[in-house]
């Protein structure tokens, strides 16, 4: 009908994919990490392996095809702080200044930030931002 758009994907999870050479399966590897979970988990810490493959597949009803996306997280302390870094450059030089909220922002890491990636801990929503940013490849 005129005046309305292709429905909305409908979005699937896979488990494997493969397209030609390349593979990816769905799941999770890798050491343990711990998450702080502060008030959100109650003040408890949780664990969870240290990296993640989601795949998931996109009917694109409008395009009458599939499409694919594949995202690997990496939770290690190290890589968090990388990508939240990164995130916090693109973000100062889109907003122009090194502050944040108000000019509250932080550029240096804490104390306890730098005692909990010796320790192999991650804030989790630290963890949840760094899943959230990181980067998603297509396949169509």
């Amino acid at each position: 009908p005129k005046g309305r758009g292709a429905p909305k994907p409908a979005e699937f999870h896979i488990a494997y994919l493969q397209a030609g050479k390349k593979q990816w399966s769905a799941g999770e590897s890798g050491a343990l990490v711990s998450l702080d979970g502060g008030f959100l988990l109650g003040g408890a810490s949780r664990t969870r392996p240290r990296k993640e493959v989601i795949v998931v597949g996109k009917a694109l009803f409008g395009m009458q095809r599939f499409a694919f996306e594949v995202q690997q997280v990496d939770y290690s302390p190290a890589a968090v702080r990388k990508i939240l870094k990164k995130e916090r450059d693109l973000q100062n030089a889109r907003f122009g200044g090194g502050g944040g909220l108000f000019g509250c922002g932080r550029d240096e890491e804490s104390d306890e930030d730098q005692q909990r990636s010796r320790e192999r801990v991650v804030d989790f929503m630290q963890a949840f931002k760094a899943s959230e940013l990181a980067a998603k490849h297509s396949i169509q």
